[in-house]
């Protein structure tokens, strides 16, 4: 990543506040911040009404030592907002992929219900398939075909990473950082980009002794500001209809000798969900 913009990245931060949320609520439309003195959410910028968001998220084990007996991973949440690609929260924890799942669905239902991009390798699946049990409508659909004219849609949920998918996802959140385009004043991820370095082989990696995480779910939120999908509207899912019920409609007909007839009519109305 470009140095001498970091750089200037790193002073804003310096001076940037910020403060510590806890999410309450467990269903669309009932989730409420409650600032506290310490969480592992940072807030940069509250929600906004009629903003787009975008999350991307990288899952870890959840484990604070790994077996080698350094750090473990962090799994992170990116939000960034759409209209100006500021990351306005960001969450980092040492947490089960199954628990991250709720921690997910609640970040994005209180950010207009943003669509989220879980990165499916490995432990994401597990955070994949608890989001979507919960029923969160706006996740991200995987496309196949980068290297062609047009990208196909597929049912597949979440991000997955693979050696094309990952330079595409690096260079991507490059130019944005060289261009200034992106606004993260987060210090823990701009020391993270500072130590995201190539190797001789011409992977891309944290140094030894330093993390990736937030480099990670940053690089995927941004694949999902562009994203052709995300000015529709999040479709309600099949399982969350209330189920179907008859209702009596009272209509007259008149006939073609002027006779009006009264008549009852049965029709299903489907109740959609709350």
């Amino acid at each position: 990543f470009d140095s001498r913009q970091l750089i200037k990245m790193d002073v804003k931060a310096q001076n940037a506040k910020f403060d510590f949320y806890e999410l309450e609520g467990s269903r669309r439309g009932e989730v409420l911040g409650k600032r506290v003195d310490f969480s592992r959410l940072k807030v940069w910028k509250l929600p906004q009404k009629n903003e787009k968001y975008v999350i991307g998220g990288d899952v870890s084990e959840g484990k604070e030592i790994a077996s080698e007996g350094k750090e473990g991973d962090y799994s992170v949440l990116t939000v960034i907002k759409r209209s100006n690609s500021q990351v306005v929260a960001r969450y980092r924890a040492h947490i089960d992929p199954d628990k991250l799942s709720e921690i997910a669905c609640k970040l994005g239902w209180w950010y207009n219900e943003a669509l989220m991009a879980i990165e499916v390798n490995n432990q994401g699946l597990s955070t994949i398939q608890g989001i979507r049990d919960k029923l969160y409508r706006n996740m991200y659909m995987r496309e196949r075909g980068f290297d062609e004219m047009f990208e196909e849609p597929t049912a597949k949920l979440g991000w997955r990473t693979d050696k094309s998918s990952k330079y595409i996802m690096i260079s991507d959140l490059a130019k944005y950082i060289r261009d200034g385009v992106i606004i993260d004043v987060d210090t823990v991820a701009i020391r993270e980009y500072m130590t995201y370095v190539r190797d001789e082989s011409g992977r891309t990696n944290a140094q030894e002794g330093h993390h990736d995480d937030c480099v990670m779910s940053t690089a995927i939120a941004v694949q999902m500001l562009d994203w052709k999908d995300l000015d529709r509207e999040p479709p309600v899912p099949l399982n969350r209809m209330k189920g179907k019920r008859m209702i009596e409609l009272n209509q007259t007909k008149t006939s073609k000798y002027g006779i009006v007839k009264k008549f009852t009519k049965m029709k299903q109305e489907y109740r959609d969900w709350e």
